[in-house]
C-alpha cells in the first residue's frame, strides 16, 4: 500500500507529544523556493505518496497553510526537518483519507495541492484493466476525495484569510486536442477525468470562496518518467509555485503551463 504523511509546525514554541522537540520562537519564514524544492522531492518516487503540511510557508501573502500530496523519498527529509508532525495518508484509499483528514480535523488550510500520481505510458496491447482502475484512484479519484475530505479545512482558511485554493498537478497528456501521438491510454484517460472532476469542484467551490488551479509540470526528469524528461524537477516546480502565487478568486480554470503560464487546449 502506498503511504503518505503530513508534516506540521507551528510559529510559537511549544513541544510536541509525539516528536518531543521544540519549536523556536521567531523562525524564519520559508520561502517560495523552499516549497518548490520540497515539491520537487515529491515527484521522484511515484510509488510512496507523501502528504505534508508548514504552517510557515509563504507562497504569497495570503497563504500562510500549504499542504501537499505527492510521492517521495522525503519520507526521509521530513524526518531530517524537525519539527514535524507525520500523518499516514494513501490517496488510493478512502478509509484511509477519512482517517488522516480527522487527524487535521480543526486546522485551516489554505492551500492544498493535490500532487500525488501515478504513472504508467502503455500502449493499446499492453494497457491492463488493473492499470486504468489504479491510474483512475490515484490520478483522479484521489485528488476529488482528498479535497472533499479536506473542505472543512478550506473552509477555515477561508473564514480567517477570505479565501483558499485547491491546485491539480495534472498533465496536459490529459488534453483531447493536444492528443497527437495516440497510446498511454490509462494515463491520458485518468489526467482527463482529473480535469473534468476539477472543472465541478471549480463551479461548486467558487461561492465559497475557494478557487481551482490546473497546473501541467511539463516533462519532469524524474522516476516518474524513467528519467527520460527534458524538465528538471525544480524548473517545473519553481514555475507551478508562481502561478499559484498569481492566482486569485475567480479568475478561470484553465489548463497552465508551468513554464509562462501559457494556455493549454483541453
Amino acid at each position: 500500500m502506498a503511504r503518505n504523511g503530513i508534516r506540521f509546525r507551528e510559529f510559537k514554541r511549544r513541544r510536541t507529544e509525539e516528536d518531543n522537540v521544540t519549536v523556536p520562537e521567531g523562525r524564519p519564514q520559508r520561502t517560495v523556493t523552499e516549497v518548490t524544492d520540497h515539491l520537487a522531492l515529491a515527484r521522484d518516487m511515484p510509488g510512496r505518496q507523501i502528504v505534508y503540511m508548514d504552517t510557515t510557508v509563504q507562497v504569497s501573502p495570503q497563504v500562510k497553510t500549504v499542504l501537499v500530496t505527492g510521492a517521495s523519498k522525503g519520507v526521509g527529509l521530513l524526518k531530517e526537518l524537525c519539527p514535524w508532525r507525520l500523518i499516514p495518508m494513501d490517496v488510493a484509499e478512502q478509509q484511509s483519507i477519512e482517517e488522516a483528514a480527522m487527524m487535521l480535523r480543526g486546522v485551516p488550510i489554505d492551500l492544498l495541492i493535490n500532487n500525488a500520481g501515478a504513472s504508467g505510458l502503455f500502449n493499446l496491447n499492453d494497457t491492463t484493466a488493473e492499470d486504468c482502475v489504479r491510474q483512475f484512484q490515484v490520478n483522479a479519484m484521489g485528488p476529488l476525495f482528498v479535497t472533499r475530505a479536506l473542505l472543512s479545512n478550506l473552509q477555515l482558511a477561508v473564514s480567517a484569510r477570505g479565501c483558499a485554493f485547491v491546485a491539480q498537478v495534472t498533465s496536459r497528456i490529459g488534453s483531447v486536442s493536444d492528443n497527437s501521438s495516440g497510446g498511454a491510454y490509462a494515463h491520458r484517460a485518468s489526467k482527463g477525468a482529473l480535469n473534468v472532476f476539477t472543472k465541478s469542484l471549480a463551479i461548486d467551490l467558487e461561492p465559497h470562496k475557494i478557487g481551482c488551479l490546473l497546473l501541467h509540470p511539463g516533462n519532469v526528469n524524474t522516476s516518474y518518467n524513467n528519467f527520460n524528461g527534458a524538465v528538471e524537477p525544480e524548473e517545473s516546480v519553481d514555475g507551478m509555485a508562481r502561478l499559484i502565487a498569481r492566482a486569485k478568486l475567480g479568475d478561470p480554470l484553465q489548463l497552465r503551463h508551468f513554464g509562462k503560464g501559457d494556455v493549454i487546449d483541453w
